[in-house]
């Protein structure tokens, strides 16, 4: 992750997908297939689990797809906590991952663009984007100390199955060794962010358990 930025309950039931299901909204891809940028979309879409089980048959662009999720909704929730939270700790969090994971969307589209991956699509994309605002709607609907506590279960639990899922089914699927060693170069940050996340919800009283 490059120094000036640092892909699942509530949020793992959500987040539930398998390589079937992988699908960006409709808007991700022109008429002719060709990938257009997530970060221009409004409304993202969002990573998931993928069953390990999977990993051998998943390709490098429903990777790319469901990694470019697990970044742009971290985007989306951080963003939420910057502007709703109250906590410090939650505001903070909120800037740093926000930050850090937009880093990485870039990054990450640079080197799709480098090697010539497009993010795969499926059909059901709408019903991701639902899912998605389902729990961005979830969030917003709460205030003070209860959207602080309620973002910080959130991300605990999301940064959790995201490093589980970057390590455990892209690693070993991955076929493109620049996107291998972009996961694996990821990792430690997204551990950091992690760690981060656990010591704010402690601060705040918010269990940490798995």
């Amino acid at each position: 992750m490059r120094p000036s930025s640092s892909v699942l309950l509530s949020f793992l039931c959500a987040l539930t997908l398998t390589v079937g299901a992988a699908a960006l909204p409709s808007a991700m891809t022109g008429q002719s297939g060709e990938a257009i940028s997530p970060t221009a979309h409004s409304a993202h879409p969002r990573c998931g689990v993928i069953h390990v089980n999977d990993a051998p048959t998943i390709s490098d662009g429903e990777i790319a797809y469901l990694y470019l999720q697990a970044n742009l909704f971290e985007v989306e929730t951080a963003e939420l906590a910057r502007a709703q939270g109250t906590a410090p700790e939650v505001k903070h969090h909120g800037d740093e991952v926000a930050k850090d994971h937009r880093g990485v969307v870039k990054m990450f589209e640079e080197l799709l663009l480098k090697n010539g991956i497009k993010p795969i699509t499926a059909a059901d994309s709408a019903l991701r984007v639902a899912e998605e605002q389902k729990v961005v709607s979830g969030l917003k609907q709460k205030s003070g100390a209860d959207f602080d506590r309620a973002y910080l279960a959130h991300e605990v639990e999301n940064h959790r199955a995201v490093i589980k899922v970057v390590r455990e089914t892209f690693l070993p699927a991955t076929k493109n060794g620049q996107l291998a060693a972009h996961f694996k170069d990821v990792l430690p940050a997204f551990e950091h962010h992690l760690a981060m996340t656990i010591d704010a919800a402690k601060a705040l009283g918010v269990p940490t358990e798995n």
